[in-house]
């Protein structure tokens, strides 16, 4: 990195349990991880935002992770595809040609696909999101906190992607 980050080998809380998770996995720390550590309070409220999606009730990691690599993958942002890769293959994901193709994967429920869906639409074709649109998933049982949720942690690349290509 261009800048003093914290090594993700750090002992240091609150930087090592975050490293630890990914490294347990035999997963590399994600660049944009690494990279927030340069702000310690900026890491703090990054560490907020992801443990909110962590712990989050109706959107499960594997969803995300296709959310992640998705947007990773239309935005060149090489570090999050090969990350969001590898941790797709821990989910059992092998075939990546639908999320290269901006579509959900053949074997996700409905409700995931609708929702990945949505996410894909709001960052990279937001004229597809109307308020009709909106309510039509609303009306299905999807509420619109996770419509935005889904979008916002996608969108959490797009911000990440030019300062990883800037600092990292």
């Amino acid at each position: 990195m261009k800048i003093t980050t914290i090594p993700q080998t750090t002992g240091e809380e609150p930087y090592a349990s975050f490293f630890t998770a990914f490294l347990e996995k035999g997963l590399n720390v994600p660049k944009p991880l690494l990279l927030m550590s340069a702000s310690p309070p900026l890491f703090n409220v990054y560490r907020q935002i992801l443990m909110h999606f962590l712990s989050h009730e109706n959107l499960q990691p594997r969803l995300l992770a296709c959310i992640r690599y998705t947007v990773a993958y239309r935005s060149h942002f090489a570090a999050c595809v090969e990350t969001n890769r590898d941790i797709l293959k821990l989910h059992g994901v092998t075939d990546l040609s639908f999320l290269e193709g901006e579509k959900p994967l053949p074997d996700m429920s409905h409700e995931d696909s609708q929702i990945f869906d949505f996410a894909v639409d709001a960052l990279f074709h937001p004229e597809r999101v109307t308020r009709a649109r909106i309510q039509q998933l609303v009306h299905t049982g999807i509420p619109e906190q996770i419509l935005f949720d889904a979008a916002f942690h996608g969108a959490m690349l797009l911000m990440m992607g030019p300062l990883v290509a800037s600092f990292g």
